[in-house]
């Protein structure tokens, strides 16, 4: 486990988080720590924190929101996803090769900050995709 996954799950220990005890690695070297939340409005937000080698950045991953069945849909999912894209800061929501929403973002840290800082991001990604969960479910109902 890197040094840097290490800070962060010890701050995350420290405000009571719970995360996936089981660390994955990519073949770059980083560390992916695994963040389920239960939302209102969906029944699981899965976080997937990916930390760099260099411990200096974090990417979180929020995969498979929904998915659109049809062509149709996948053209209304995609310009209410602009219009959450506009409307949010921090997270950005796109529609990806399997035509599942989704949602990201990446940011700096620093050994010293990275706990802090992602215990943040995810919470404030709790509350916005819990809110735009509803209207990117009302695009796909829309079609």
């Amino acid at each position: 486990m890197l040094k840097a996954t290490r800070r962060m799950l010890d701050y995350f220990d420290q405000k009571g988080m719970r995360y996936h005890a089981e660390i994955d690695r990519t073949k770059s070297g980083k560390d992916i720590v695994t963040v389920t939340y239960t939302a209102h409005n969906l029944p699981q937000i899965r976080f997937r924190v990916i930390v760099d080698i260099d411990g200096r950045d974090v990417g979180i991953r929020v995969w498979s929101l929904c998915r659109a069945e049809t062509r149709a849909q996948a053209v209304a999912l995609i310009a209410t996803l602009n219009e959450l894209n506009n409307t949010y800061r921090w997270y950005r929501f796109y529609l990806d090769d399997d035509r599942e929403a989704a949602a990201d973002l990446d940011a700096l840290v620093t050994s010293e900050t990275i706990g802090p800082v992602v215990y943040e991001l995810i919470l404030r990604g709790v509350s916005i995709i819990d809110e735009a969960y509803p209207k990117m479910r009302r695009a796909l109902l829309d079609d």
